[in-house]
């Protein structure tokens, strides 16, 4: 059983009635839990489901510094204006079983709280002995200096301690270079047979994750038919598998360590770039990439120029490459320090 702390007060019981007019009521009643908090440091928990809602106060200690000089009539008087909150046909059809225990020196007021017809609220109450706890007062902020001054001093000789200890000194080695930052340029990628489909590009690169930028080649294969010949054409197992890989939507990435070390796995999704591949491939055959322009009336001498894929050197425009970023996961801890990223399948 919790102690009965001086100075303290402890609600149970709770408030429920019906209501008519929806959301309104709703919102009435959320913002009355707010002003209750900041006016009295009571906390209740609003539910309101149908046409019925119930109010339930936290059950554990408050302090009554707001509430004073007399707790028991601003409780009252809170739950006052939530009846008021209501519309007045709805007032008849709150009921209220809210309690509440004040502590005191060696004495227990315990109140009841109950809501009239025209929706005042009246309470009843009576002091009791009870047994006591005085209240801890707040540390002043020259003692939480102190305190703190203290507890590091304590923490720097420990870690001092610690670090005498060889196989303790290694581990913290560990922790300060796995939380060095990780360079872009410094992880190496190995896309293998992928590379004829697309490239991959480190944007941006923490402990845990990796963001990559995939841009596909003209020769990325998107649609079923597409796959099938690509499969149908590869010489190998390996490039069958790739092949396989890139039907299923992701690839299977193995992560070996900044020392050569296999330590996991990850997957790259694949199923963005396709899908993009595949509406740029499909805008280039219905012409939906460039609508044509519409006719204006021009001078005779200044004919629209028709050579609308053609730069000013004469050489066609390139489209531009289809890419997308995805983001892949690289360590499970955030411990290892990834080095390679190498393509399986």
């Amino acid at each position: 059983m919790a102690d009965n702390i001086e100075g303290t007060i402890v609600l149970d019981g709770l408030i429920e009635g019906r209501f008519t007019d929806g959301q309104a009521t709703v919102e009435k009643l959320d913002g009355w839990v707010k002003f209750v908090k900041n006016a009295t440091g009571l906390t209740f928990t609003a539910d309101a489901s149908g046409d019925s809602f119930s109010m339930l106060p936290d059950n554990q200690p408050a302090t009554i510094d707001k509430l004073q000089p007399d707790p028991q009539d601003a409780i009252r008087q809170a739950l006052e204006q939530l009846v008021q909150a209501l519309p007045e046909s709805d007032r008849p059809t709150v009921f209220s079983t809210l309690r509440s225990s004040e502590y005191r020196k060696n004495e227990e007021v315990q109140s009841l709280y109950a809501v009239q017809a025209d929706g005042t609220v009246a309470f009843e109450s009576r002091t009791v002995d009870a047994k006591t706890v005085a209240s801890v007062a707040p540390l002043t902020t020259k003692e939480k200096v102190k305190m703190g001054a203290i507890s590091a001093t304590i923490v720097l000789v420990m870690f001092g301690i610690l670090m005498l200890i060889p196989g303790v000194r290694e581990k913290v080695g560990d922790v300060i270079s796995g939380a060095k930052p990780i360079q872009e340029d410094q992880i190496r990628i190995q896309a293998r047979q992928y590379s004829k489909w697309f490239t991959v590009e480190v944007k941006e690169a923490n402990r845990k994750a990796a963001k990559l930028t995939l841009t596909a080649t003209d020769a990325m294969p998107s649609s079923d038919g597409e796959l099938q010949i690509a499969y149908d054409n590869a010489k190998s197992l390996s490039d069958k598998l790739a092949v396989e890989a890139l039907a299923r939507g992701y690839i299977r990435i193995e992560l070996i360590n900044d020392k050569g070390e296999r330590y996991g796995s990850t997957e790259l999704p694949l199923i963005a770039l396709l899908s993009k591949v595949q509406m740029e491939k499909l805008k280039k055959k219905t012409g939906a990439a460039a609508p044509p322009k519409k006719q204006t009336d021009k001078p005779a001498d200044k004919p629209a120029d028709k050579q609308t894929d053609k730069a000013e050197d004469g050489e066609t425009k390139k489209p531009k490459p289809v890419s997308v970023d995805v983001i892949i996961g690289i360590s499970t801890n955030g411990k290892e320090r990834i080095g390679l990223l190498l393509f399986r399948y």
